[in-house]
């Protein structure tokens, strides 16, 4: 009786309300649940998990102490003290430089807030660190490189452990003084602050050997100086630019400055401002943002004592480097305090040369502290007999390509992951790579795709196995939209007489042109694309490959060749293209697309590049030239899961997944790359045949504005159980039509109504509880908990979502 008249109760506010509300509860919910007495308490814990993005809580206490004693203020005396001249100054912000340890200083003119490229607060328990920690923490510039040989001339063996990183302060053999000295020699440290937060940065002048490490001014101008950075104790050195412009810090290293004088050494790597926005401990109520996926938070306010490592742009095939994290954005920020200030670096040249490492603060750091390594050379394997063996060892040439980073420094309300996505969003959009949806339609579009026919191994060649015609196509076409289901996108696999499993098929139809024709011209009256996939990266068995010619070989000199077993025991052989391959055979094709009147949809070269050998060893950098000239003249165009230097391209970004790499240190899943792309292009999630959250995933599509796709067949799928489409392992229309429909549905009553809006805010009201906010003054709710949720502006059942109009 007492849950009846609650449940009154929720009525009655629900009619008092006078907002309009598009309400929307579980699916499927029409059986009954049996609940343990503890299931709350485990929900919560899942609520609570780096699954879901959680509440800003931070307490008084804590947020007062960080204000009192772990926000930066500096006087202009106290930065004239520590050596620092002012270099730059706009309307949004002061950069100061001190030049021995390439160490900057920033202030943001609107918050009053200041930045440091060193560790600070290292004074703050009355003892430093060691001199050679504080030496890499007070350093603005690293080298990372390797000793060739020894000092009597032999070679080295050269491994990982080779790479030794060091500073401009550790070269130079930088000493501290200690408290007494400090007092005797430095009138302003005897003054009451001997173990302030300046003086525990002062050194002994004399101890600088500039016979070792030496910092030149090369020029200067009003925006920009740039330095000459002089490492003679390597035989190193190259040039600097810091540039400050419309509010934007920069930083760039010219690739073609760098100078190797000494044999016994090579550079492998530079770091420039590796401490910059670092935090002590867990005393910083803020976060990391890193691009992994889409997209994780690290809450650094509490201890990890982890580390973090990956390559912008994923995996480097071409040196068998491998990442289980995707960076598909070049850019990483740092939050101090939500609502207060915070920074995002984008990598805005030679991202594919840089690798983003984080380390966390534990037993082996008192620092959060994030940074990006410019990568100038790399190890590689060199093969010396044909059973693959050889040693490592490093290129001889250096990167062809500059490095530059610019720092966007934000407050107030747009010191968050949003802001951040927002703003690097904008600067995007300004640049003409990220644009305004065209013709925004009344409902959501959704994807769906229909396998044709694959092959498998007969007694003599190969069978081909049918799995849905051209007509079956156009039968679920008009059955969806009679349904409702009106913006449908539709892909053609296994279209080939090659079949699906064959990377880069023949542009051979295994239809009449006509009845391709007519599904082409079909979904064309109703202003729906459709499209042809094939792969022009990765091919397996092709018949368009020549083996000599078009096989990349790895930076060791091997070919790219792999073999492949799928679960139900199919072999098959697969071949990474050379670029140029690639570039040709896309080209080649684009008539045939437009003749037919179909776009084209591809999967690896959106997300798969490499570095490899053709005479000479080419760069991650031309292979992106390759393909951003190769799909230059496509009009439609869908990738997966693409890097953002191909984003200028597509017309539809498939197979989001709704995770970043689970890492254990990552607290928070947060939507950083669907808001980037929100207002700009349609974003479609993985198939969801293969759904395993049910309707916990459409509640995040919901949340991220993704929108469905399907693979379907009109053959039942273990008729394919045999072909390199094994893989797909429920396809059947007969399956998923109602799916369809009813998923169709319950997305498209909540996006539909923010179709070409970008969102402007995301906040968590209630634990398991988001609100998303669009430009176009929409508001979703999302609750992924079982307990019903209310404020003045809905009334929110569990497992549920609500538009607010």
């Amino acid at each position: 009786m007492l849950k009846v008249f609650k449940y009154l109760i929720v009525v009655v506010i629900f009619s008092a309300l006078t907002i309009t509300v598009v309400n929307a509860s579980t699916q499927n919910s029409a059986y009954e649940i049996v609940l343990s007495d503890n299931f709350g308490y485990i929900e919560d814990l899942v609520l609570q998990s780096s699954r879901y993005t959680q509440q800003e809580q931070v307490s008084p206490e804590a947020l007062q102490l960080y204000r009192d004693d772990y926000t930066l203020s500096f006087t202009e005396d106290e930065l004239a003290f520590l050596g620092y001249e002012e270099i730059l100054n706009d309307a949004q912000l002061r950069v100061y430089f001190e030049q021995k340890s390439f160490s900057v200083v920033i202030q943001n003119k609107e918050t009053g807030y200041f930045w440091s490229s060193r560790a600070e607060f290292q004074h703050i328990e009355g003892t430093n660190e060691t001199p050679l920690f504080r030496n890499m923490m007070n350093s603005g510039l690293w080298i990372e490189s390797v000793r060739m040989l020894t000092n009597g001339g032999a070679p080295i063996n050269i491994n990982e452990k080779s790479l030794e990183t060091e500073s401009l302060y550790r070269i130079a053999g930088v000493a501290y003084p200690n408290d007494e000295n400090l007092i005797a020699n430095y009138p302003e440290c005897a003054l009451g602050y001997a173990t302030s937060n300046v003086c525990s940065q002062v050194i002994i002048p004399e101890r600088y050997n500039e016979s070792r490490v030496r910092v030149d001014r090369v020029s200067t101008s009003a925006d920009a100086i740039v330095t000459k950075v002089n490492i003679f104790e390597y035989g190193f050195s190259f040039n600097v630019e810091l540039r400050l412009e419309n509010g934007v810090f920069k930083a760039k290293v010219y690739s073609d400055t760098i100078v190797e004088n000494d044999p016994k050494f090579k550079l492998t790597g530079i770091y420039v401002f590796p401490y910059l926005g670092s935090t002590r401990k867990d005393t910083t109520p803020g976060y990391f943002v890193i691009p992994d996926g889409v997209g994780a938070l690290v809450r650094i306010n509490q201890m990890h004592g982890d580390t973090f490592q990956s390559r912008y742009f994923g995996s480097e095939y071409g040196y068998d480097s491998y990442t289980t994290s995707q960076l598909t954005m070049p850019i990483f920020g740092i939050v101090h305090e939500v609502g207060g200030n915070g920074f995002y670096a984008e990598i805005v040249e030679g991202a594919q040369q840089g690798i983003l490492y984080a380390d966390l603060y534990g037993a082996n750091s008192r620092y959060n502290y994030m940074r990006t390594k410019y990568s100038v050379r790399e190890l590689y394997r060199r093969i010396i007999n044909a059973e693959g063996g050889g040693s490592l060892t490093l290129l001889d040439q250096l990167t062809q390509y500059d490095y530059a980073t610019d720092y966007h420094f934000l407050g107030g309300s747009d010191a968050s992951y949003v802001g951040i996505a927002a703003n690097y969003r904008e600067k995007l959009r300004d640049a003409g790579i990220l644009k305004d949806l065209v013709e925004p339609s009344a409902n959501i579009p959704i994807h769906l795709n229909y396998l044709m026919a694959d092959t498998e191994n007969a007694f003599i060649g190969v069978r081909r196995i049918r799995m849905t015609r051209i007509n079956d196509v156009l039968d679920m076409y008009e059955t969806l939209k009679e349904a409702g289901v009106t913006n449908q996108m539709v892909t053609l696999h296994g279209w080939s007489n090659d079949g699906n499993g064959v990377g880069l098929a023949r542009t051979k139809l295994n239809e009449s042109r006509r009845q391709f024709e007519k599904l082409s011209d079909t979904l064309a009256e109703d202003g729906n694309p459709v499209y042809l996939n094939n792969d022009y990266v990765v091919a397996s068995d092709s018949r368009r490959v020549n083996y000599i010619n078009d096989i990349a070989r790895n930076v060791s000199r091997l070919k790219m060749t792999y073999s492949n077993l799928s679960f139900s025991g199919v072999e098959s052989n697969i071949q990474v293209l050379y670029p140029k391959a690639t570039a040709a055979k896309l080209k080649g094709d684009e008539k045939f697309y437009n003749n037919l009147g179909y776009g084209l949809e591809t999967g690896s070269v959106g997300n798969m590049l490499f570095s490899y050998y053709d005479n000479r060893v080419y760069e991650r950098g031309d292979a992106m030239a390759y393909y951003q000239d190769a799909l230059e003249g496509y009009d439609n165009l869908l990738l997966s899961t693409p890097n953002s230097y191909l984003w200028q391209y597509m017309d539809g970004y498939l197979d989001m997944a709704v995770t970043n790499g689970q890492f254990n240190f990552y607290t928070d899943l947060a939507p950083i790359l669907p808001i980037v792309l929100s207002g700009s292009v349609p974003v479609f999630t993985p198939y969801l045949n293969f759904n395993a959250l049910g309707n916990e995933r459409l509640l995040m599509m919901i949340d991220f504005n993704i929108n469905p796709r399907y693979v379907l067949t009109e053959e039942n799928t273990y008729k394919m159980r045999y072909t390199r489409s094994s893989n797909l392992y429920t396809t059947a229309i007969s399956d998923y039509e109602a799916e369809i429909i009813d998923t169709y549905q319950y997305i498209n009553d909540a996006l539909k109504h923010v179709i070409g809006a970008m969102i402007v805010e995301r906040e968590v009201v209630a634990l398991g509880v988001v609100r998303v906010t669009y430009d176009n003054g929409v508001s979703i709710y999302v609750n992924y908990s079982d307990e019903i949720y209310m404020n003045n502006d809905v009334i929110l059942f569990g497992k549920s979502y609500e538009v607010v109009l």
